[in-house]
């Protein structure tokens, strides 16, 4: 006795809901998120971070991922170096990483140690990291040797915020011709080569015929409650070709322990020397009372306390971060040639530079003047990430968890090509179809698979930086976006590569569309 009808019916309805059910499901998990996703496809979900797979007949299957893994390389050399990657691997293993000595599964390799020095203590880690697949993530770039180089920063990056720096015995006339226009009593900071131990001095009481570098001390520091500050910022440079550059916008802040005035240049604890970090030598803004209320009652950073505090006495606070905004992208864009050169020995092959993973996570010091002219002072390739003070830690695993979310060391959002394409009715006019015309190169049909790749790495970085600031390619405003880039007055034209013009465009065209991409 067959089925009745109505059973029969009843049975093909359900399979058809469920059938609907699944391909609902499919396209609430994955095509919200790409367009591209059909049956009998692959699709990975932002949202629960596991990538499913469904059949022609529907049939879903979904894989976890294994958890990337951490490896820390480090030498245990102080206890300071080890607290450091201490806080690291908490950050990580927060997002779900795990460590791991073995580096053929490991994701991240970070290191306190600049690992393009063939020296026989970093030699070890120098052929690790030549044997890195280019999918494998390194917390260093290849090339940026000058930065902690003393010599080399104070001397040679011709930046305008770096106070005037003598090597000795070299320029020793030119600092005799320095001193008799600003006199012998003017201070200078005897800066040692190895990061410690800076003297302050008058310029009578230097020995011009020994080797050193002396540097311009700037005594009309701004100070919170007669106290002077420094200013620590955390920078990251994520790309060099074309290079991509931000700093975190908290930036960290250091108190001298005794008031800054009158200035006893016997005793370091009234003013800061850069590269100390004895903790005797500076204050918590917390102690201060001037601080402590913007950041008790009012939960305000310490920086936002700072700058609450200089308003407070009639200072335009604004001026800063565009400043050290400046510093940052002139340094960087100083030293971009011998980076690129450097990237490209290490990275021969086009196919594995576009697929590397670098990152350079540094601090930059900078003070203030009375005026809030910033001046730095130096950089730190690889900073101490622990101290003593709790409000530091935090401010330096938050600045560590932005700088996962920017770098797509987590779960990403995917980027289709839809989110780079660039609106131009000039890519439908005839001209545009064979994209010879300059006006055509961001057009979708004009766009190489590498380019797009790039692209959509900007647009990833951007939409995920979280607190990070872009420094470069430079911020602007609407109006200024509104003009293109004039090849024949911008100073560094020159050394732009083709994919650095099209990024820099690319982020000016979006700019013109959405502020929200000017900066």
């Amino acid at each position: 006795m067959g089925f009745p009808l109505s059973i029969l019916y009843l049975r093909l309805i359900i399979c058809l809901q469920l059938m609907a059910n699944v391909v609902l499901w499919w396209n609430v998990v994955c095509n919200l998120e790409n367009d591209d996703a059909q049956m009998g496809s692959t699709c990975h979900s932002n949202v629960s971070g596991v990538t499913y797979h469904v059949d022609a007949m529907g049939n879903i299957s979904a894989v976890v991922p294994r958890l990337p893994s951490l490896n820390l390389f480090y030498h245990l050399r102080n206890h300071a170096e080890v607290a450091s990657f201490q806080t690291v691997q908490r950050v990580f293993s927060a997002r779900g990483y795990q460590r791991t000595e073995d580096m053929n599964s490991t994701s991240i390799l970070w290191t306190h140690t600049y690992p393009y020095q063939v020296d026989p203590q970093s030699r070890p880690l120098h052929e690790m990291v030549l044997a890195m697949n280019p999918e494998q993530t390194i917390n260093h770039f290849p090339g940026m040797e000058p930065i902690f180089n003393k010599q080399f920063f104070s001397t040679s990056m011709k930046s305008k915020y770096i106070p005037k720096t003598f090597l000795l015995p070299n320029q020793k006339r030119e600092f005799l011709q320095e001193m008799n226009n600003t006199g012998e009593t003017r201070l200078w900071m005897k800066k040692n080569f190895n990061h410690r131990g800076n003297v302050l001095k008058e310029a009578k009481d230097h020995d011009l015929n020994q080797k050193s570098l002396i540097q311009q001390f700037i005594g009309n520091q701004f100070t919170v409650a007669g106290h002077a500050i420094q200013i620590g910022v955390r920078v990251i440079l994520t790309s060099v070709e074309p290079m991509r550059a931000y700093i975190f916008h908290d930036v960290s802040n250091r108190v001298a322990n005794k008031p800054f005035y009158p200035i006893n240049i016997k005793d370091n604890q009234t003013y800061l020397t850069d590269g100390e970090f004895r903790d005797e030598v500076y204050l918590s803004l917390y102690s201060l009372p001037e601080t402590k209320t913007y950041m008790k009652t009012h939960g305000y950073s310490r920086w936002v306390a700072v700058k609450t505090y200089a308003r407070k006495q009639g200072l335009d606070a604004s001026k800063v971060m565009p400043q050290l905004l400046e510093a940052v992208r002139g340094v960087l864009l100083n030293l971009r040639p011998r980076l690129v050169r450097q990237y490209k020995q290490y990275f021969k092959d086009r196919a594995q530079r576009e697929r590397s993973n670098l990152l350079e996570f540094s601090r930059w010091d900078f003070i203030v003047d009375e005026d809030l002219n910033a001046y730095l002072l130096e950089a730190n390739l690889s900073p101490e990430l622990h101290t003593r003070n709790p409000m530091s830690n935090i401010a330096i695993a938050r600045a560590l968890y932005n700088l996962m979310e920017l770098t797509r060391q987590s779960n990403d959002a995917r980027v289709r090509d839809g989110n780079v394409n660039i609106l131009r009715g000039v890519c439908y006019e005839q001209r545009c179809q064979h994209c010879k015309d300059k006006e055509c190169q961001l057009c979708a049909q004009c766009l190489s698979s590498s380019d797009k790749t790039i692209l959509k790495t900007t647009f990833a970085e951007h939409i995920n930086r979280k607190g990070y600031l872009r420094t470069y390619p430079e911020p602007m405003t609407q109006e200024e976006a509104s003009l293109p880039y004039n090849t024949s007055t911008d100073n560094d034209v020159n050394s732009w590569s083709k994919i650095d013009i099209l990024n820099r465009e690319w982020l000016r065209l979006k700019c013109i569309h959405d502020y929200y991409w000017c900066n």
